[in-house]
């Protein structure tokens, strides 16, 4: 059956910025057919990055965002710092990056979501944002110039700004990229790092990107 992950729904349970699950409605009330549960697991990859806003004063990782961001309604928040910004890379520094991991508890077909504000602003961070998974999935892009994004989406070439200060606002979709799965997927992840050591003392170093909801059909027989 066809069915959304809409993270504004109640359904959606953020147990605290590194955990948090959606279960579908059930299909057929007490009857045979079963809902269909996700969850949601987030850590670091290396030593130099945390969840929230440097200074530790908000973190919204995992926590939907009420409004629109890239076209997208109420999204779900991905929120990141450095620790330390002088231990910040211009590469891609796996100390420097978080994985958020979506496991279903059965396959799931025709599985499609966009990640927005996928963005820089100088001095401050650079986004670099790759999907895997042991199924096989093709991605595109809102935007292909310099004004939009580098790469394919995946680890050997992550989604990036074309430069260190290519910032997107809430209302535009240059920073876009849509991942689709046509097949069985059980599990993804998404990486997400910061890769400018550029800052400035008088900024917060936290970034942001934004997960859609998420499309896709599934049995719900047991």
């Amino acid at each position: 059956m066809t069915a959304a992950i809409v993270w504004s729904d109640l359904k959606y349970k953020r147990v605290d910025a590194t955990s948090a699950s959606y279960t579908t409605a059930d299909p057929d009330g007490t009857g045979p057919m079963v809902p269909l549960t996700l969850t949601i697991a987030n850590t670091y990859k290396g030593s130099n990055i945390r969840f929230g806003r440097q200074d530790g004063s908000e973190n919204e990782n995992l926590a939907v965002r009420s409004g629109t961001v890239g076209g997208q309604t109420n999204p779900l928040v991905l929120h990141q710092a450095p620790v330390d910004n002088a231990a910040k890379s211009d590469e891609r520094n796996d100390a420097n990056k978080t994985i958020t991991t979506f496991t279903f508890d059965r396959p799931v077909t025709n599985l499609t979501f966009t990640i927005t504000d996928i963005d820089s602003a100088s001095s401050d961070f650079t986004d670099g944002v790759a999907v895997s998974s042991a199924s096989p999935f093709t991605t595109t892009k809102a935007n292909s110039t310099r004004t939009g994004l580098n790469g394919s989406g995946t680890l050997a070439d992550p989604w990036r700004p074309f430069s260190y200060d290519n910032s997107v606002p809430d209302s535009g979709t240059n920073g876009n990229g849509t991942v689709r799965f046509a097949g069985e997927v059980t599990s993804f992840q998404i990486h997400y790092w910061n890769q400018t050591k550029a800052s400035d003392p008088r900024i917060d170093g936290d970034q942001k990107i934004f997960i859609s909801n998420l499309s896709l059909t599934y049995n719900a027989c047991p």
